[in-house]
């Protein structure tokens, strides 16, 4: 499958120093443009650490780690922003229950606990490793507490959404 990239944050740098950035994607439609019904996924792409023969972290001098971007350098992805479909896939799944902060009309807080998490995956990554190192383990559909609520019904399989 291909998703357009509609949105792509500035790059920030994390408290460990490593850049990174967030896009945002929606499904291809058959005339190649995006779904503009379609809520955009996410994803952070994060600049990875350097590491030596046996797997270790390489550091400078100062013993700080050194990163560097193994995929979606931003100077080559900020061109593609809303025109070019890119491969992947945009796949939901049921994850171990998590929080979402936020506030009703009136300013209340209302957080909603949910059950389900979408994020894009891109050829050759492997979607167990994706979501586990979004914070978000996958989870089977019989581990999934029927008290949580949840945006869309939990899944076993990675679903495209529509």
């Amino acid at each position: 499958m291909s998703f357009i990239v509609t949105s792509m944050s500035e790059v920030n740098t994390a408290s460990d120093n490593r850049l990174y950035y967030v896009i945002g994607a929606r499904d291809v439609l058959p005339n190649g443009l995006f779904n503009p019904f379609q809520r955009e996924a996410k994803r952070v792409v994060w600049q990875q650490y350097q590491r030596d023969a046996d797997g270790a972290i390489i550091t400078d001098d100062n013993g700080d780690k050194l990163s560097e971007w193994v995929i979606g350098q931003p100077e080559l992805v900020k061109p593609l922003v809303g025109k070019v479909p890119v491969t992947g896939d945009i796949v939901t799944m049921a994850v171990e229950p998590y929080t979402i902060p936020g506030v009703d009309k009136d300013g209340n807080k209302m957080d909603r606990v949910v059950n389900t998490y979408t994020t894009i995956v891109f050829p050759r990554e492997n979607v167990e490793t994706v979501f586990r190192n979004a914070g978000h383990p996958i989870i089977s559909e019989t581990d999934a507490s029927e008290e949580v609520t949840a945006n869309a019904p939990a899944e076993t399989e990675p679903k495209l959404v529509q």
